[in-house]
């Protein structure tokens, strides 16, 4: 067979199911696109099988007029101009590619409704399968953008079948995306809400002004694991060798909440690791932050063997919550599909650092502690105060069922 061009239909389709391979890819494009349009409020809605209806509302700043006709246009980005932009992007962007939206609309029918803060109404419209957007009409809403996603994956069978079959398990890695979120950004308030027939389950994490990632643990997890926990800011010390990790250092912040000296080590395991990137949330299971979760548990685990003399207390998915801070152009965020990963220049040096911290905090000697604590261990469990700690919301007109926001 000779080599021919490929319609731009299948182009577009073969592409799309690399970005959106799952329900919960659509989710967290989304809300990046949330976040990045300065929402303090993101509400998404699924079906309980999570192909039917996905829809993200937030309360941004709304898509301008002047930009709808480049909607759903694969290319078509607001986050950066040039290839090299990307140097700099980082900490600025959750999104940067312009293929989310395409994607999103090659696997789904999508429609949209936003508004912006110069507009006096919102508007409504399809988005087309090429791009653009058609059934546009004005209709009543507040200042922002809501995204509804519906018969998701259904030109691609075996795709949807799969979705179909792992709808427990989507929904409850689409709990935990919204709790990296939480913790990666505590002023934002986020709501989760599955739809069952006429029957809603809806929880939410609803920060207080100046809200901090102790208060996130409290209301997702618990107020016995947020008192197991304290805040450590470590910033990088500059490499001793000339030329060695050049630049690594400035600007390199460690800002963590980790079980601290004391801690009950039942109440600090089995929640797992919660890393982000400049507020960018990553995965902990590969890459430089898989190393940095072994070199967490390494150390915990021989200072809890030390300080229980000897007995050895088996580590099963330690809390550990972790934002690093680096310098513009320190690493790349455009690594794979699902954008949460990041390529450090210096992997060496990030890895080096962390260690320095966890020595501090972890030492091998009993008698050489980070700092005394007199920190309460609370009696309450986890799972009691998960639910005491969340906002259940009915949908009007309906039967509201309690469930764990996080927890699935």
């Amino acid at each position: 067979m000779p080599i021919s061009r490929l319609p731009d239909a299948a182009v577009r389709e073969l592409g799309s199911t690399l970005a959106i391979s799952t329900p919960v890819a659509l989710v967290k494009e989304l809300v990046d696109n949330a976040i990045d349009a300065s929402a303090s409020f993101v509400d998404v809605i699924v079906s309980y099988n999570t192909v039917d209806r996905i829809e993200v509302r937030d309360n941004g700043h709304g898509i301008p007029l002047s930009d709808l006709n480049s909607l759903g246009r694969s290319g078509h980005t607001s986050k950066i101009t040039t290839f090299d932009d990307l140097i700099t992007l980082g900490g600025k962007s959750l999104g940067f590619r312009g293929v989310a939206l395409a994607s999103i609309n090659t696997v789904a029918e999508v429609s949209l409704i936003t508004r912006t803060a110069e507009e006096p109404v919102a508007v409504a419209f399809l988005v087309s399968r090429g791009g653009g957007i058609e059934n546009s009409k004005h209709t009543s809403a507040p200042v922002g953008t809501t995204v509804l996603a519906t018969k998701l994956f259904s030109r691609t069978p075996v795709r949807e079948k799969l979705a179909l079959k792992k709808f427990r398990e989507n929904l409850a890695k689409m709990r935990e995306l919204l709790r990296s979120y939480a913790l990666a950004r505590p002023q934002i308030k986020l709501q989760f809400r599955v739809v069952t027939g006429e029957n809603t389950t809806a929880c939410s994490y609803a920060p207080h002004p100046q809200a901090n990632t102790k208060e996130v643990i409290s209301q997702l997890f618990s107020t016995g694991l947020a008192l197991n926990c304290i805040p450590h800011t470590f910033r990088g010390s500059q490499p001793h060798t000339p030329g060695e990790g050049a630049g690594a250092g400035v600007g390199l912040t460690f800002e963590a909440y980790l079980p601290h000296a004391s801690a009950d080590v039942n109440i600090i395991m089995g929640h797992g690791a919660f890393f982000s990137v400049d507020s960018r949330p990553v995965s902990p299971t590969r890459g430089t932050f898989k190393k940095l979760y072994a070199s967490f548990k390494a150390h915990l685990s021989r200072f809890i063997r030390v300080s229980s003399s000897g007995q050895n207390q088996a580590l099963h998915a330690p809390f550990i919550q972790l934002d690093i801070r680096c310098a513009p152009g320190s690493y790349d965020p455009n690594i794979e599909p699902s954008k949460d990963d990041v390529l450090f220049r210096d992997e060496g040096y990030i890895i080096n650092q962390f260690e320095n911290l966890m020595s501090s905090i972890y030492p091998t000697a009993v008698d050489k502690p980070d700092e005394p604590t007199t920190l309460a261990v609370s009696t309450v469990s986890g799972r009691e105060a998960s639910q005491n700690g969340l906002t259940i919301v009915p949908e009007p007109g309906q039967n509201t069922q309690v469930g764990l926001f996080y927890h699935p």
